[in-house]
């Protein structure tokens, strides 16, 4: 069964609507009339009492009425949803497909296949160059990052490198007087058992005029090994002859024409001054047998610091017999 559908609204629904609606009040004046004409109810719709329930019979003379106004109100809705049923749709048959040809159609087909797959793969590099786009992308971040950590890192160490150096340098000061009070051979000052004030001055006036001291025995000593090298001598008598005495005598010549220091001592020789701007590490690196032949320098002369002789054997040029000739001269 058809669900309902609600009424159209035009003429011929309006005219059954009137119509429904007199039927229904003619049956309610007439259904009105008969119950008033009948009077009080009958006898036998006495209520009657059994076992605790109380039982009206019905009217049946209402019943009935109700009955037949229900059966017109149905036959009405049926005849009204007869006359607004929906006829058959129906169509003349023609031919599909437009006016284009089957082989035109395969064509189109074709085309659009094509024009799809390289879609598809124009798509497809799209998305791949955009991935491999932010892989880079992430990977430059992370070198980035790498690359300020690393900075960090260094920067750090190169502070606190400069604050070991900060913190050495007392030390060094402290080396380096000893050493100066080893090679000093001039009167003591009775001043001198003041303490740290006198080091300093001495030690500050040692290290003003030691540059220029250094300079003129370095140049003594390249004439000195070249006067060496020049007459090739193979005993150690003869290398420490002539040549080293007017070297040394050279040296003391040019140490006694220096003005002494605030203290009335005269400065110590500018080459057995360590220099504080070079580093034997620095040295090995040019020579490759320069911590070899520094050791046994160390072992032959105890009683030399080690910047003394990493000094006198850059002053040689890494080698090990013309050092130990300017050590043998000095001590003579």
């Amino acid at each position: 069964m058809d669900p309902p559908r609600p009424p159209q609204l035009n003429s011929r629904n309006n005219r059954l609507t009137e119509r429904e609606e007199e039927t229904s009040a003619n049956s309610q004046t007439s259904g009105d009339a008969q119950i008033n004409a009948a009077g009080p109810p009958a006898a036998d719709r006495q209520p009657q009492y059994s076992s605790g329930f109380t039982m009206i019979p019905p009217n049946l003379t209402r019943r009935s009425e109700i009955e037949a106004v229900a059966q017109r109100g149905e036959e009405t809705f049926q005849r009204m949803r007869e006359a607004q049923r929906v006829s058959y749709v129906s169509e003349v048959p023609a031919t599909l497909g437009g006016r284009a040809t089957l082989e035109e159609v395969r064509q189109r087909q074709q085309a659009a296949l094509r024009c799809s797959k390289v879609e598809k793969r124009v798509k497809q590099e799209e998305m791949e160059r955009r991935r491999r786009q932010e892989e880079e992308e992430e990977l430059q971040k992370m070198k980035d990052e790498a690359r300020m950590k690393a900075e960090r890192k260094e920067e750090k160490e190169r502070q606190e490198e400069q604050r070991r150096r900060e913190q050495l340098q007392q030390d060094h000061l402290r080396r380096t007087d000893r050493f100066l009070q080893r090679f000093d051979r001039g009167p003591r000052d009775p001043l001198a058992s003041g303490g740290a004030t006198h080091t300093s001055s001495r030690s500050e006036a040692a290290v003003k005029s030691g540059r220029d001291v250094h300079l003129e025995h370095k140049r003594v000593n390249s004439a000195f090994l070249d006067d060496l090298q020049g007459r090739g001598v193979g005993s150690e008598g003869e290398r420490g002859g002539v040549p080293g005495a007017e070297w040394h005598r050279s040296a003391s010549n040019h140490l006694q024409q220096e003005p002494s220091t605030s203290t009335g001592q005269p400065a110590p020789p500018a080459h057995l001054e360590p220099d504080p701007d070079q580093s034997w590490t620095q040295e090995a690196d040019q020579y490759p047998d320069f911590d070899w032949e520094l050791l046994k320098l160390e072992n032959m002369f105890p009683n030399y610091t080690k910047e003394f002789l990493t000094d006198i054997l850059h002053q040689c040029h890494g080698d090990f017999e013309s050092a130990v000739t300017m050590l043998v001269c000095t001590l003579s």
